[in-house]
């Protein structure tokens, strides 16, 4: 993901407009090395094929939500991984 801390997303189909990329501010801000944690959905939202724990690499993201009457957010739950959300 190279040195990037922020992806700006200005296309009126997106429902986030910033990606921030938290690993490359402080290592803390991701899982240890060592750590085995289990996915929990896909980058598409489909549930993965093995959902068992597996190791890194890690890296750290935050997607930023605006809403306006310009650009309304959609809050009805959605499918993620095999589930819905927000429960």
């Amino acid at each position: 993901h190279g040195t990037k801390c922020w992806l700006y997303y200005p296309e009126d189909d997106c429902p986030f407009y910033r990606v921030t990329v938290f690993s490359n501010y402080a290592r803390a801000n991701c899982p240890e090395d060592g750590a085995r944690l289990p996915t929990l959905c896909r980058a598409d939202g489909s549930a993965p094929e093995d959902a068992s724990a597996q190791g890194g690499p890690w890296w750290s993201l935050m997607f930023e939500v605006s809403q306006s009457d310009k650009k309304p957010v959609d809050l009805s739950p959605v499918q993620l991984g095999g589930g819905t959300w927000p429960k």
